[in-house]
């Protein structure tokens, strides 16, 4: 008899309503979780595409703005080899 007066003592509709407005909070939270994980990964991916558009670009003009060792060598080797023959040419009195 016990057990007859706790069970209608229950307030089902109340329970349940009770029980779906904590499940519907759980499953705003995790959505809103969810929404700011991948507002951090979309902000992520911009900035990696960033960075990209900028390799891209610093390799482009790379060769503008750089000259290789072996480049300069050969260049200063070529102008001291005129510099040498221009040397010979005075230093002779300018006959050849």
């Amino acid at each position: 008899m016990e057990g007859d007066v706790l069970i209608g003592a229950i307030n089902w509709p109340a329970m349940l309503a009770i029980g779906g407005a904590l499940l519907g909070g759980i499953f705003a939270l995790l959505k809103w979780f969810a929404g700011r994980l991948l507002a951090d990964i979309e902000a992520r991916l911009t900035r990696i595409d960033d960075l990209e558009n900028r390799f891209e670009r610093l390799m482009a003009e790379l060769p503008l703005h750089y000259q290789r060792r072996e480049d300069a060598i050969r260049e200063f080797t070529a102008i001291n080899t005129k510099l040498d023959r221009l040397y010979e040419l005075l230093a002779r009195g300018g006959n050849k």
